[in-house]
């Protein structure tokens, strides 16, 4: 079965502080300037027409060019958030937490050269909006790149199927669109009345 999103853009690069395309969007005097320490970076999509962007998304990455040896997956921390733009309603992103480089431990071949390589946290995935720039604020020395991914016209069907589910183990189990929850050894099943008190915020439960 194909992917059910293709990319349409392999890799774009967002433009910096001061981008010629991303100054003249009237949206950007909204945002603020990028404190001490940080960049901000903007991308600025095709334009689309309402409802045709619904078949799109927009990948976002954050990340920096390392030398790396070529062999081991390599990772930086941290998130991309989104953050809502007090007083517009307007959303941007921000990275938060730490930045170490995670990697992989397998052991490259004797000899093997180092590799330029863009190392990026864990990507976030928009909706696509060119009524609007994607506003972006990194740790100064970060760049951000971005993939534009398209679906396909027609979705693909589910099969209907009568899967044999084990009943244990806090497994389903079920068929004729019917399923039943059996929990693990050693759980129980909240009554009507905790469930009921939890959803009211009450302190104590039975």
């Amino acid at each position: 079965m194909r992917s059910a999103l293709t990319v349409l853009l392999l890799i774009g690069l967002a433009a910096g502080s001061v981008p010629a395309l991303g100054a003249e969007h009237p949206a950007l005097k909204a945002f603020p300037s990028a404190p001490e320490g940080v960049e901000h970076f903007v991308i600025v999509l095709p334009h689309k027409e309402r409802g045709e962007d619904d078949a799109f998304r927009v990948e976002i990455m954050v990340g920096k060019e390392v030398l790396t040896d070529g062999v081991n997956l390599v990772r930086l921390g941290g998130t991309i958030e989104p953050r809502t733009l007090t007083g517009w309603g307007y959303t941007y992103y921000e990275v938060t937490g730490p930045s170490a480089a995670m990697s992989t431990m397998m052991a490259p071949p004797p000899g093997a050269p180092m590799v330029q390589s863009f190392v990026a946290a864990s990507p976030l995935h928009v909706r696509y909006n060119s009524r609007l720039p994607i506003v972006v604020y990194v740790p100064r020395g970060y760049e951000v790149r971005y993939r534009i991914w398209q679906a396909p016209e027609t979705a693909e069907k589910a099969e209907r199927g009568e899967p044999p589910w084990p009943n244990s183990n806090g497994a389903l189990s079920g068929g004729s669109g019917h399923f039943t929850f059996f929990p693990p050894a050693g759980w129980s099943i909240m009554s009507p009345a905790t469930q009921s008190a939890m959803r009211r915020g009450c302190g104590t439960f039975s």
